[in-house]
């Protein structure tokens, strides 16, 4: 169901203000200059606000939705379940994988039917070199690769973005392996958004997950 004009008047600005802080409100226009991934993201979210308010039959309201109405905010691990320490530190080898989000390719996680997300990327850790993406579909790698230095990007503004911008509806199944090229053992945040009723993803926080 697409945006009326109002919902998109609200989308726009609030993507905006979100996008920034992100960025910890640096110069909007170093985010502009990944301009294939910044499309990426604002349609991805687009296309879950607008299928999460043709399933829900509700309107847009963005960071002010309350009860039926749909909205968003920033993505917490909790919204995937995802594992709260990673811990390479005792591997034999390098380079090593870590689960993150699910535990096997073949065990991803299942989203609450309320509400889907959009993965853009992981706090910055040291040591992280890939990821990989795997669902009920199969198993995807991908580098960590942009045409920018992604430790020094990762430094600067705290987070890795994700060259493959990952959108999940509500009730679909998400994974996430991380790769690292030498031992760490730290606790690591999803970056991006969650799109919900609100109050399914707000007022009763966590929503319910499984584990398929």
């Amino acid at each position: 169901m697409a945006l009326t004009g109002q919902e998109r008047s609200i989308f726009e600005a609030e993507l905006e203000w979100m996008i920034k802080f992100i960025f910890k409100e640096r110069d909007i226009y170093l985010y502009r200059w990944f301009d294939p991934w910044y499309d990426k993201v604002v349609r991805s979210l687009e296309d879950l606000v607008e299928h999460v308010k043709s399933t829900q039959n509700q309107p847009f309201r963005g960071l002010w939705a309350k009860e039926n109405e749909i909205g968003w905010r920033f993505i917490r691990a909790e919204d995937v379940a995802a594992t709260g320490v990673i811990n390479t530190t005792g591997a034999s080898s390098f380079p090593t994988r870590a689960n993150w989000i699910g535990t096997a390719s073949t065990n991803p996680v299942t989203l609450t039917e309320y509400a889907g997300v959009v993965l853009i990327g992981v706090e910055y850790v040291s040591g992280l070199s890939g990821w990989q993406y795997f669902d009920d579909r199969g198993f995807e790698h991908f580098p960590i690769y942009f045409p920018y230095n992604w430790k020094k990007f990762g430094t600067e503004f705290g987070f890795v973005p994700f060259l493959r911008v990952k959108e999940v509806t509500p009730k679909g199944n998400i994974g996430v392996a991380l790769i690292f090229d030498s031992g760490v053992s730290t606790s690591l945040n999803p970056i991006g958004f969650t799109v919900g009723v609100a109050t399914k993803y707000l007022n009763k926080f966590p929503p319910t997950l499984s584990v398929s």
